[in-house]
């Protein structure tokens, strides 16, 4: 579950990056760039819960 989170992490990171080197080009940001972030979002929540949820019942699985 950490190699999820570390991966969505540097995702966001990179996209982050990318939108600032935007800004300093043109001195404005793309008006989809909220709803990029917030759909990153919404699949690490899903992806966290579909993991949690699969994870076996008092199995001893890594993460």
């Amino acid at each position: 579950m950490l190699g999820l989170v570390r991966l969505m992490f540097a995702f966001s990171l990179l996209i982050g990056g990318v939108y600032g080197l935007i800004w300093l080009w043109t001195g404005t940001l793309p008006e989809h760039g909220l709803k990029v972030l917030a759909t990153i979002g919404i699949i690490t929540v899903l992806s966290l819960a579909v993991m949690a949820l699969s994870k076996p019942v008092g199995g001893r699985g890594e993460g």
